[in-house]
């Protein structure tokens, strides 16, 4: 029996990476996961002594310069997103316990996720989709029933339709029902050997399978 989690109780702060430093500095977001401290990069700077530790923010004020308050807003807006961010994280871990083993992986999809997206969009979901799965610590890679392998499979049937319908480009934009529904017909009309074609009962597993594969990729954006 595993021992308790409390999983919510999961803090994040911000701390500035060379807050004695004169000039505007990086801004990180820090929490500790699986007892380790872990240290994300928010993309956003500030001058120390414009930072307020005890809020966790920003000072905008008056006495400050207009250029000053405009970066200033910015860095709040960024650490406010941050925060929500974080906390759709901790939900979606509470959500998922079994998640659990990939919590550093799946915060960095979280506060990395808008980067992430752009990148995806020139990205294949076939290769996306490998990457993800060969980095799930959940999923078994040796004995009998070698589940990695198994997924492996299902990728490699959908890559052969994405080529044998001249899809090898889509995105995950294009991945809907119809796509779908072509690539159960794909599995009906594929020659598995001299004459034979999958059975119905395999079309509904592999089909069944893949969707349940490509769903890996919805906490993520």
């Amino acid at each position: 029996m595993i021992g308790q989690i409390f999983f919510n109780e999961v803090r994040a702060s911000f701390n500035l990476r060379k807050p004695k430093s004169d000039r505007p500095t990086n801004i990180y977001l820090v929490c500790r996961i699986n007892k380790k401290q872990v240290k994300l990069s928010t993309g956003v700077r500030v001058y120390p002594d414009q930072w307020n530790t005890k809020k966790q923010e920003a000072y905008v004020s008056p006495r400050l310069t207009e250029l000053d308050n405009i970066n200033n807003a910015i860095v709040n807006d960024e650490i406010n997103k941050l925060k929500a961010d974080f906390i759709d994280f901790k939900r979606y871990i509470c959500d998922n316990p079994n998640e659990i083993d990939n919590s550093l992986f799946l915060l960095k999809k979280y506060i990395y996720k808008d980067r992430m997206m752009k990148q995806q969009e020139l990205q294949k979901p076939v290769q996306w989709l490998r990457r993800a799965i060969s980095q799930d610590k959940t999923i078994k890679s040796d004995g009998q029933r070698n589940t990695l392998a198994i997924y492996w499979g299902h990728l490699k049937v959908f890559e052969e339709f994405l080529k044998a319908t001249d899809r090898e480009d889509i995105t995950f934009a294009d991945i809907n029902l119809a796509l779908i529904k072509d690539y159960e017909t794909y599995l009906f009309n594929r020659q598995i050997g001299k004459g034979k074609t999958t059975k119905t009962s395999t079309v509904g597993n592999k089909v069944t399978a893949l969707i349940s594969i490509i769903k890996r990729a919805e906490p993520y954006g």
